[in-house]
């Protein structure tokens, strides 16, 4: 263990269990990380809590859906969110086929972060399958709803996910029964069967319950859910982040470099520890992409700092990896290229012209599809859609080498007018759905790009260079 998370956990995890722990009563945790990140707990402490841990106060309509579908706009009241279980967190793997997305998968990750949470987690994916990469092609999204807990486990937890390549959001999973049509049948099945025996009627009867049970299905949803303190460690792994309608709290803690009984020794030992703890989050912030300055904007205010809508994007705890954006004008043999590249800088694009003033957007980035996939691509779609104008498959090239692929798109002759800031997408018509991520990119400055275009077409080479 190093110095620097020894000083990370007694400066921070403080303030963070307190939160998780509030209510509980004789209720004692280690905040030896060194020790605990080492030692899993018993299976009775994994499923043993507090009474008042467990208890929630959600009304009862903010789960009442109809047509298994929530409201379209909840009203306040419904989207207050139940609070996080207090037990440790486990995990559980839900999948949607109702409403507008028949294929949803995710994994809900409930209550408390605790030292083996980040090798529990590692034992739900071998368990389910899920531990390959190929095995989840498409990314997968775990959702939490969490009061916090151990801060070296969350940060774990959050490499962990971003090793397996997933997606994170905030959001309670609530799982309500779904009764098949059939015990309607049963019902009508009992009443015409008045006139027999009692033996039979009991016989039908305990039948008919049997037959329930197993007809009884479930069906999942995710509503409002909570990231406190240690969870939003973890919730940051996630390659691509949404926090949504969710609430994300942290209290931050400041060690007093001037308090009563403090000397001059250790007054420089706790600025040491001060900037050990720095230079610890800023390391996690360049690995996952989020600004550092969130740890700290509670500073000298001991309640929990609840993140606004401009402070989750402006601080990119939001985050979409692969959107491109940003454009910048670059001069390259004596003439002007724009470029821009995607928010994990993993994807690179460049828009210039030929001496015919033809425009040509290169995109070059990290791929997971073989040369047959694209082979298939391109025999299967005829017309892509770039910035709301139409393309032919024949005026687009793929280029595989050793994992990545560079396009290179030949742009219609149309004025920039036609560039449809509202449609902001490369992306093929009627594609397969194993497909998808072919020729699918989405670009957030197109006011920028625009622009850009302008001094582009205007500093074509000419045909005498």
């Amino acid at each position: 263990m190093k110095p620097v998370v020894a000083a990370f956990i007694m400066c921070l995890t403080l303030c963070s269990f307190a939160f998780a722990q509030e209510g509980q009563k004789n209720d004692k945790t280690s905040t030896a990380p060194a020790q605990a990140t080492a030692t899993a707990p018993t299976e009775s402490a994994t499923t043993t809590a507090p009474a008042v841990a467990t208890k929630t106060t959600a009304p009862v309509d903010a789960t009442k859906v109809e047509g298994n579908q929530q409201p379209e706009n909840p009203s306040p009241a419904q989207n207050t969110p139940t609070e996080p279980s207090g037990k440790p967190m486990t995990f559980a793997l839900h999948t949607s086929n109702q409403g507008q997305c028949p294929t949803c998968r995710w994994i809900s990750a409930e209550g408390n972060i605790v030292p083996d949470t980040p090798a529990s987690f590692n034992r739900f994916l071998e368990e389910n399958k899920l531990a390959d990469p190929l095995s989840t092609p498409d990314g997968l999204l775990i959702s939490f709803h969490s009061n916090g807990g151990d801060i070296l486990a969350a940060i774990a937890l959050g490499r962990e996910i971003r090793k397996h390549n997933f997606d994170t959001t905030v959001g309670n999973t609530i799982v309500n029964p779904l009764e098949s049509e059939k015990l309607a049948n049963q019902n009508d099945d009992k009443s015409a069967d008045k006139a027999e025996s009692k033996a039979d009627d009991k016989d039908k009867t305990e039948n008919n319950s049997a037959s329930e049970t197993q007809e009884v299905k479930t069906v999942s949803e995710r509503i409002d859910g909570i990231c406190r303190e240690a969870c939003i460690w973890a919730f940051l792994g996630g390659r691509a982040r949404n926090v949504n309608n969710g609430k994300l709290e942290l209290r931050t803690y400041r060690p007093p470099l001037d308090g009563a009984g403090t000397t001059s020794g250790q007054e420089v030992s706790v600025r040491q520890q001060q900037l050990a703890d720095i230079a610890y989050i800023a390391d996690y912030s360049e690995e996952m992409g989020f600004n550092p300055v969130i740890a700290f904007l509670n500073w000298d205010n001991a309640d929990s700092h609840i993140f606004s809508s401009d402070e989750i994007r402006n601080y990119s705890i939001d985050f979409s990896p692969d959107v491109i954006g940003q454009w910048q004008l670059a001069p390259i043999n004596e003439t002007l290229v724009a470029i821009a590249s995607s928010n994990d800088k993993k994807t690179s694009a460049r828009l210039y012209c030929d001496s015919h003033k033809t425009m040509f957007l290169e995109i070059s980035g990290p791929t997971r599809y073989s040369a047959e996939n694209y082979q298939n691509y391109q025999q299967t779609v005829q017309t892509l859609q770039i910035w709301g104008m139409s393309v032919g498959i024949n005026q687009v090239q793929a280029n595989l080498s050793e994992g990545r692929v560079v396009y290179t798109i030949e742009l219609p002759k149309s004025p920039l007018q036609d560039w449809h800031v509202d449609a902001p997408f490369l992306k093929g018509d009627n594609v397969a759905e194993p497909l998808k991520g072919i020729f699918n990119i989405e670009f957030s400055d197109m006011p920028g790009l625009k622009q850009a275009a302008r001094f582009v077409m205007n500093n074509c080479p000419s045909t005498s260079r």
